[in-house]
């Protein structure tokens, strides 16, 4: 443990003198909250000052378990674990059983971006139970195409990342032109939506084509591309919407959810096509979905209870770790961006 620990601290001691400046370091580790405007939602809800942010690790998801989205330890320079606030309900225990320490979970920052918008948590419980109780689906698309007539449908294909570019099809929704064009709307990944040639596979059916936002930007804290209004125009979105459906389990699709939006996915086989992919083949990426439809059978048209579907939306999105501001301000250490300034 002496030898661990002086190999520990000449590392630190090496970096502070030569590497990376300390405080540049955490704000690239401190990077994630940045995404999707995550940062923004939870200052406003905090009522801290507009250039505050926070020393912690922030997801932009985590809506998965252990065994099909892990959680990593991260520690700072010097070997301490950094803090984590994560979603999912289980995610404390989890990491627990892990030996992952300071491990928080606080719930999805939509849910806080809900309560900025007026809709608290007690009435995102009231929709969510409203969805796992009139929840119906079909793994027929002559019955999902009688259950949208005169329904405004929103629906939501897989994405793509830097690393992962997906090739886009209207083969897989072909169904959906029996429908009023007016009536659905196709909302895109914010790569997606700036490729023409993606947007116009989907517009040539006269549909509406939407996009909430950037993920992030490169420069720590620039609000550019809408990256810091993201989740408000998201919410738009699936507020806009009757029904929401997707080829693969969005978060997208859980926070339709806390609208009280039915939600479900297309009912073949999951597959997709990379044009691109820097970590993965399109093969391994199709057998990690089709281990979510598993874990969610309901999203496809299996039977279950209302119980079943209510926990498993709820457990999710950690509903029931929503935290006050107090609560939330003892767990999320915070700075100023005074800080920012001196490194740039």
């Amino acid at each position: 443990m002496l030898v661990g620990n002086l190999r520990q601290n000449l590392r630190a001691r090496l970096q502070d003198r030569y590497g990376v400046p300390r405080v540049q370091q955490e704000l690239n580790q401190y990077s994630e909250q940045m995404a999707y405007g995550h940062r923004e939602v939870l200052i406003n809800y905090m009522e801290l000052p507009q250039d505050a942010y926070f020393e912690a690790i922030l997801t932009h998801g985590k809506i998965l378990p252990n065994r099909l989205d892990p959680i990593r330890p991260q520690f700072s320079r010097d070997g301490a674990p950094l803090l984590q606030a994560l979603w999912r309900a289980d995610a404390e225990e989890e990491s627990k059983e892990l030996h992952i320490a300071n491990v928080f979970s606080i719930g999805a920052t939509g849910l806080y971006e809900l309560n900025n918008l007026g809709v608290g948590i007690n009435q995102v419980k009231e929709n969510i139970n409203f969805v796992a109780s009139n929840h119906e689906w079909s793994e027929n698309r002559g019955d999902l195409i009688d259950k949208f007539a005169g329904k405004k449908i929103l629906y939501m294909p897989t994405h793509s990342w830097d690393g992962d570019v997906v090739e886009h099809s209207i083969g897989k929704v072909n169904f959906l032109k029996k429908l009023e064009s007016k009536n659905v709307t196709v909302c895109l990944g914010y790569l997606d939506f700036s490729d023409p040639s993606v947007r116009r596979i989907y517009s040539q059916s006269g549909w509406k084509i939407e996009c909430a936002g950037v993920r992030a930007s490169k420069v720590f804290g620039s609000p550019a591309g809408g990256r810091a209004n993201f989740l408000k125009e998201l919410f738009r979105i699936l507020d806009e919407s009757d029904i929401v459906v997707a080829d693969e389990l969005t978060t997208g699709q859980m926070y339709a959810a806390c609208l009280g939006r039915e939600i479900g996915l297309l009912p073949e086989e999951y597959s997709v096509t990379f044009s691109y992919s820097k970590w993965q083949s399109s093969s391994d990426f199709g057998n990690f979905n089709r281990e979510i439809r598993a874990l969610y059978p309901w999203l496809v048209g299996k039977k279950a209870t209302s119980e079943k579907i209510c926990a498993d939306i709820s457990q999710a999105l950690g509903v029931d770790k929503f935290k006050d501001p107090a609560r939330l301000m003892n767990i999320l250490p915070w700075r100023q961006e005074e800080i920012l300034r001196k490194v740039r």
